[in-house]
């Protein structure tokens, strides 16, 4: 074998085991890898707020941001600056309401890459008795926020990291990522949730809402599990959806490129339409159903009697096992164009 040949192979191994034992030190989280210059001390600060605060805004370039509940009687905010540039952070109070934002004050940066091991996320720890609107923005890093009650709007982004929440107690809540994933756990809204990702999952686990709750994603799967809710739209580009455990007045789930799934789904109002991929039921139950496949089967069971229902179903390429009938008071409308049709009833 040619040397040069050999040389580029020897390479290849040695910069994958690189790789591999990068991956290894920071624990599968890429956003340790940053472009923080690794010949810059970093300090640390911390900022009290001194009046009374009810509305909290935090910018934030290239840190993770994460909003926790502790033991102070006002916001605080404690950040790390790189040395000669605590001039970027501005912090403003200003009639009751909390700003932070770190700018770009430097025309001309030298920065190379490197690895920062060293947690520098911005951290906001509020007084438990805290009941105002909040708003956390992050450019490139994550956004967290733990044990968080509030009356008011809440409204997490990142786009480029994950947003993470959980324990969440607030009116309309707001969860948006561009590239990264979406979790939420354990939350209630009295009002609106709005989970929005262009690239990456969506993962939903125990929300209760007052109001609807709107799930869409442009290249990803969409998971959501436990909700109960007024009405629920699910709207998926690439990447399918699964949805389980929801109680809710109203469904809608669309889907481009991937399967849709409902669980144990309980609504007065059921429509799911794929473009191409299956649709699967198991337990669903309501009065009005409908389910379109243009590319793709519609199967599983109905918690119900097929005497309960007026069936109207069509297939242009593909079998059916349900016959038509107008006697129900209930509606089961079921179509595909391209796939098989096969749905059974659990009482």
């Amino acid at each position: 074998m040619n040397k040069s040949i050999i040389v580029a192979i020897l390479g290849l191994i040695a910069g994958l085991l690189l790789i591999g034992l990068g991956f290894l030190l920071v624990r599968g989280d890429f956003t340790r890898f940053n472009g923080k210059n690794a010949a810059s001390r970093y300090e640390k600060d911390e900022y009290r707020c001194s009046g009374n605060i009810d509305e909290i805004e935090i910018g934030e370039r290239s840190e993770n941001i994460e909003i926790r509940i502790g033991s102070v009687d006002k916001p605080v905010i404690e950040y790390w600056y790189r040395e000669g540039e605590k001039d970027e952070i501005v912090i403003t109070e200003k009639d009751g309401k909390l700003t932070f934002k770190r700018e770009d004050k430097h025309s001309v940066k030298v920065v190379f890459f490197s690895m920062n091991f060293e947690d520098t996320s911005t951290v906001v720890t509020l007084p438990e008795d805290y009941n105002g609107p909040i708003t956390a923005t992050a450019t490139s890093g994550r956004v967290m926020a733990t044990g968080i009650t509030t009356g008011k709007d809440m409204t997490l982004k990142a786009n480029s990291g994950y947003v993470v929440a959980e324990n969440l107690k607030a009116d309309n809540l707001t969860m948006k990522a561009t590239s990264g994933s979406i979790k939420l756990n354990d939350t209630e809204c009295t009002g609106r949730a709005e989970i929005e990702n262009t690239s990456g999952y969506i993962t939903v686990e125990r929300l209760a809402a007052g109001g609807e709750v709107f799930l869409k994603n442009t290249s990803g799967y969409i998971r959501a599990t436990d909700v109960s809710c007024g009405d629920i739209s699910s709207q998926n580009s690439s990447g399918g959806m699964s949805l389980s455990k929801i109680a809710c007045d109203e469904l809608f789930a669309r889907n481009t490129s991937g399967s849709i799934k409902l669980t144990n789904v309980s609504s007065k109002s059921i429509e799911a339409e794929n473009t191409s991929g299956g649709i699967r039921l198991d337990g669903v139950s309501g009065d009005a159903l409908k389910f379109t496949s243009r590319s793709g089967s519609i199967s599983g069971s109905i918690n119900g009697k097929e005497t309960d229902y007026s069936v109207i179903t069509s297939t242009t390429s593909g079998s059916c096992n349900l016959a038509a009938s107008r006697d129900g008071d209930k509606t089961l409308d079921v179509s595909t164009t391209s796939g098989g049709i096969r749905i059974t009833f659990d009482k």
